[in-house]
């Protein structure tokens, strides 16, 4: 039985997933296919646009079982969430390979960047740190850095977000010494692409055609439609939570992706603000708009940072929540349940956590589920299940 991984945001599920998933199917032959999806809130540092059962539930009828990316690493920088996902899935104990998206299949560049970026040999660090010193962000530096080292090439590379994501995914498996083989497929479409004639169109594009109640039927699955109903609009929702958190914030407690010169800047922040005015207000050079947009996410849900540094230090798997499956991939789950060195949650109220690490980051899943919740509610009138009484969605 051969099984293949996937890394996901789903946000929402389009035309371009569908083709990766078959793409996925045809180049590694694989029997089934496991995604490891962010939950209710994103990596950019916002609310999915719908919650994290229906995305799964979307991507079931392609995808086989789709398991749940623990929030902490959901709104993580992109190493954490690449080391997070890639963790969960060596700890199913059957993936053999990891598909991923690219701009450019020159495999031999990815693995010069990714040795570097992963054992960071003394002339990388002392590069890197100079530019940071110079006022540059993370991203931008480590562009520089690379470039001193490789060469002008480097930047067509990782001036991409799937590029950059691929080579955290390839660290993150030569950190954990992982047997899982990569796959890299050839993005159709351009990450933000809003031109089907180029491709298929990205999920921000979608997004905004959601947003601007158009039509979407064009660019997802069929299957989908029924979905996409109840959208959350973009960030206005978090609006009056963030507000209230800031009037409630304790400044010496620091929160994970937040630093504490973020945080003596938050006590100029007006209240009331909005969250885009509130991330405008953080951001500056050396920090870009979705570090600043992850920090203020991190704080709304409470997420610290030595929480974060607790479950990541007793290693960054610890447990692997089911949100949907195929009922004619049985086997696979049964596959999973045997080889599996992690709990797998099903019934969400049986679970008990082993340790202290999973519990904080179970902890920080259900609280993550309901504060989406309650969102959901304010703007659409829609109730949700809390996490304990949420059920696997099981596609027939």
């Amino acid at each position: 039985m051969k099984t293949a991984s996937i890394i996901s945001e789903y946000n929402p599920y389009h035309n371009g997933h569908a083709y990766h998933v078959r793409k996925t199917r045809e180049i590694t032959g694989s029997d089934y296919i496991i995604s490891i999806m962010s939950g209710n809130f994103v990596q950019r540092g916002e609310p999915a646009i719908y919650d994290k059962y229906n995305r799964a539930r979307s991507a079931a009828l392609d995808i086989d079982a789709v398991f749940e990316l623990p929030v902490i690493f959901s709104i993580s920088n992109a190493g954490d969430f690449a080391m997070g996902a890639v963790s969960i899935l060596n700890s199913l104990g059957c993936v053999d390979s990891l598909s991923f998206g690219v701009e450019t299949l020159d495999m031999n560049l990815f693995e010069k960047i990714c040795s570097i970026i992963t054992d960071e040999p003394s002339d990388y660090k002392s590069s890197l740190q100079d530019y940071i010193k110079e006022g540059n962000s993370y991203p931008l530096a480590r562009e520089k850095a690379l470039t001193d080292i490789l060469g002008d090439s480097v930047k067509d590379i990782i001036s991409s977000p799937n590029n950059i994501l691929a080579l955290e995914y390839m660290s993150a498996i030569k950190k954990i010494n992982s047997s899982i083989r990569i796959c890299p497929i050839i993005r159709k479409g351009s990450y933000h692409n809003t031109d089907e004639k180029n491709g298929y169109l990205s999920a921000s594009a979608i997004r905004t055609l959601i947003y601007d109640n158009k039509d979407i039927a064009p660019h997802v699955p069929s299957y989908d439609q029924e979905l996409f109903k109840n959208a959350l609009p973009g960030t206005s929702v978090l609006d009056g939570l963030l507000n209230l958190r800031l009037s409630e914030l304790d400044y010496d407690v620091i929160y994970h992706e937040m630093s504490k010169d973020m945080m003596n800047r938050l006590k100029s922040i007006p209240v009331p603000t909005s969250f885009s005015e509130a991330v405008q207000l953080l951001k500056t050079k050396n920090i870009t708009y979705t570090r600043s947009a992850r920090a203020l996410m991190n704080m709304i849900l409470r997420i610290k940072e030595d929480d974060f540094r607790e479950i990541t230090n007793e290693g960054y798997s610890h447990y692997a929540n089911l949100l949907s499956f195929r009922k004619e991939s049985s086997t696979l789950l049964k596959t999973i349940q045997d080889n599996s060195e992690i709990p797998i949650i099903n019934k969400k109220a049986d679970y008990n956590p082993e340790s202290h690490a999973a519990s904080l980051s179970w902890e920080y899943d259900k609280k993550a589920t309901d504060i989406y919740n309650s969102l959901c509610f304010i703007e659409t009138g829609v109730r949700k299940p809390k996490e304990l009484s949420s059920n696997v969605s099981i596609v027939l």
